[in-house]
């Protein structure tokens, strides 16, 4: 894989979750970079991405 397609990995600093004990994932895509950060099922951070991508959705 080219390097400007692998997804920069980006530590939750709530949870501080890995790929290892993570059981969710949010991406961002911004500047024409992709990261991904794990979250555990509790974290307050996960939470608050799912409310900021159903907004999205929103008109």
């Amino acid at each position: 894989m080219l390097d400007f397609l692998r997804p920069k990995t980006v530590v939750c600093a709530y949870c501080r979750a890995t790929d290892k004990e993570g059981v969710a994932r949010t991406l961002s895509a911004v500047g024409g970079a992709l990261s991904v950060t794990w979250h555990t099922a509790a974290c307050p951070h996960y939470a608050a991405d799912l409310i900021l991508a159903d907004g999205e959705k929103r008109p």
